[in-house]
């Protein structure tokens, strides 16, 4: 999910990597004759307005693609970091810190678990509406905090109750490739399953209309 940019972010990139590399056919070698000329909005302007532009050593014609490809991946890491600085990104700031493929695109899954993984990253598992609780009847509303205490994920992952998040914290811990080592393999062998189980779990608990299938024990 971070891996997604905004569209400042992808016009500043397009930008970038097009501007020694136009394509006859594209839209902006069309209009790079108007924007030739003088204005507030020239090439020479859009250029010097371009934060990935001001942090290259040397001018574009003179910088190898890899070094490019490093400034993008700054100029994006960076405006994921602001964003998380923000306020109002609680979800964001839950999500992995930097940017990159998420895991799930190659891990052994059905096509509903990555869409629970997606949910829950939303926020949107649980919806987080004012509805009592039907396990435990509490009255505060089914959202995250109570229902990894009203299921107790922490100790059906078997991890320390510190953390405030157990799920986020597992999914933020999944490996970017395949394991080597066979001691993460038969970790991952066993909490992974575990992960999805209890997503589904909580799918099912929040949408009253199934309710069978894998329930921690209390």
């Amino acid at each position: 999910m971070c891996k997604k940019r905004v569209c400042k972010e992808r016009g500043s990139t397009v930008h970038h990597w097009s501007a020694h590399n136009l394509l006859p056919d594209t839209l902006l070698h069309v209009m790079l004759p108007k924007l030739t000329r003088r204005g507030k909005h020239s090439w020479t302007t859009l250029k010097s307005s371009n934060r990935i532009w001001t942090t290259l050593a040397r001018p574009r014609s003179e910088t190898a693609d890899k070094e490019l490809k490093a400034a993008i991946q700054t100029y994006l890491q960076d405006q994921h970091e602001l964003r998380c600085s923000r306020r109002g990104s609680k979800l964001l700031n839950a999500c992995r810190k930097k940017l990159g493929i998420a895991p799930i695109l190659w891990l052994p899954v059905s096509p509903a678990e990555p869409m629970r993984c997606i949910r829950y990253r939303l926020g949107w598992l649980p919806s987080g509406k004012p509805t009592p609780c039907s396990r435990c009847h509490h009255l505060s509303g089914m959202n995250r905090q109570h229902l990894i205490a009203c299921f107790s994920i922490h100790s059906t992952l078997n991890l320390p109750h510190d953390i405030d998040d157990p799920i986020s914290y597992l999914l933020n811990r999944l490996p970017n490739k395949p394991p080597r080592s066979q001691a993460a393999r038969n970790y991952w062998k066993s909490k992974w399953p575990q992960l999805c189980a209890i997503l589904e779990t909580l799918n099912k608990h929040c949408n009253p209309d199934r309710r069978q299938g894998y329930v921690p024990p209390d």
